[in-house]
């Protein structure tokens, strides 16, 4: 057996055990009698479906109903370049506006669309009833787009979620001399499809296949990323060029006040904090474990986590509420804001990342950036990303990291040497990618 499916093997085995203490959480609520729960489960199904359904149903509905009207977009002051008039890369970033998204991929479309249009190496765009609008409203941008010879669709959003939408706009692009490039953030409803509900794995695998396996190029933002992918499409024929760019760990100019909570924590005795959605694949357990040994030979530090609550994570929820130390020593901020954020990372002790399986992981450079030190489980995307400056720890070893933990501890605070950069030079290194298609892999 190789290293990667050695690895693979544990972290299937850890997510297993996860798995099924969420099940037998959600069991103690749950009606006993087998025809009702089978019942239960097929709607639950349903609702998932319809609810998609219902989304695009609105949306056409108000693309008929404002056929002569543009969406409202977001307004921009200011000196904006005008877009080129042909050749032009178009940012689709749909999904992050109509839900209204903030965190995870949609921070990454939301800061690379701004820098690109700031910069005029790109124009993002929303898509309604087929029709192509600019999302943001300047005197220099134009409000309706039709596509031309040489321009790049770009789907960086999470287009998966409505992938139906896109095969007659890929072939229309085709159509007129332009293409498609599609932005892959990781392929784990494809590697670890048990962490996802059935229906949704089967939608992200049917969007690889006719999505991705239909683009003229692929970027992902990763190099362990875009293998995976590549190897998932050696049976594609033609297989299309894959390639990967590095993301930015800047924040926008923080706006309010953060809040009392967060000031509190900044202010009080030194914490370790954990930034991600909680969800299996986190491995936030782990972490617990850790810091509760370090509780028990009497340290005395904090543990905050910061991420909104995620799939199948009752039992987790309901651990960290019950915990002895909830309030105190064990923190949990399910609502924090970029501005939290900004002065949690200012003043944390440690970054802590006990993730199994990542994209990219963006709280590693987002740490880095601000000169936290970080913790990170030893996985390949972690060692691309980190490189030499974060301290590892053996995947899914509660006893390493607190080793790791307590050796942070007993040296200064010191920043990690991980390169970053700015959302700015991840924007611009995005559109040189497409542009000179420096794809790194290729076909066969």
């Amino acid at each position: 057996m190789s290293e990667r499916e050695t690895e693979k093997s544990k972290i299937n085995a850890y997510l297993l055990d996860v798995l099924s203490s969420e099940l037998e959480e959600a069991n103690r609520y749950a009606v006993t009698d087998p025809f009702i729960r089978f019942a239960y489960d097929r709607l639950r199904e349903l609702n998932w479906t319809t609810t998609r359904a219902f989304k695009k149903l609105v949306a056409l509905v108000k693309g008929e109903r404002h056929h002569a009207d543009a969406p409202a977009g977001e307004a921009l002051t200011g000196a904006i370049p005008a877009p080129p008039a042909r050749a032009r890369v178009l940012i689709d970033m749909t999904y992050t506006v109509e839900g209204g998204f903030k965190t995870g991929i949609q921070r990454v479309v939301r800061e690379i669309a701004r820098n690109c249009v700031e910069t005029g190496a790109g124009l993002p765009v929303t898509i309604h009833a087929g029709r192509i609008f600019s999302h943001f409203r300047h005197p220099a941008l134009p409000v309706e787009i039709e596509p031309g010879p040489g321009d790049i669709l770009l789907l960086l959003d999470a287009c998966w979620n409505n992938g139906d939408d896109y095969p007659a706009l890929m072939r229309r692009f085709k159509a007129h001399g332009g293409k498609t490039v599609v932005a892959v953030y990781d392929i784990l409803p494809l590697d670890y499809p048990s962490l996802f509900r059935p229906v949704a794995a089967a939608v992200f695998r049917a969007w690889r296949e006719e999505i991705v396996g239909r683009a003229g190029a692929v970027v992902a933002i990763s190099r362990a990323t875009a293998e995976s992918l590549h190897e998932d499409m050696r049976d594609a024929n033609p297989r299309p060029p894959i390639g990967w760019w590095p993301l930015g760990a800047d924040f926008a100019a923080a706006k309010g006040e953060p809040s009392a909570t967060a000031v509190w924590i900044a202010t009080g005795p030194a914490y370790f904090m954990s930034v991600g959605t909680l969800e299996p694949r986190k491995a936030y357990p782990v972490a617990i474990e850790a810091f509760e040994r370090l509780w028990a030979a009497g340290r005395d530090i904090r543990y905050v986590i910061v991420g909104r609550p995620g799939w199948n994570t009752r039992a987790l929820q309901q651990r960290l509420r019950r915990h002895a130390e909830f309030g105190g020593r064990l923190l949990w901020l399910d609502d924090a804001d970029d501005t939290d954020l900004q002065l949690l990372y200012a003043n944390a002790r440690g970054a802590v990342n006990c993730a199994v399986a990542e994209g990219f992981g963006l709280p590693l450079v987002e740490a880095a950036m601000r000169g936290v030190p970080v913790i990170a489980s030893d996985i390949a995307v972690f060692r691309e990303v980190g490189g030499d400056g974060p301290r590892y720890f053996d995947l899914l070893d509660s006893k390493s990291l607190a080793a790791a933990i307590e050796d942070v501890l007993a040296r200064p605070r010191i920043a990690p040497e991980i390169k970053t950069i700015t959302w700015r030079e991840s924007a611009l290194e995005l559109v040189r990618l497409i542009r000179e298609e420096a794809y790194q892999l290729r076909g066969g």
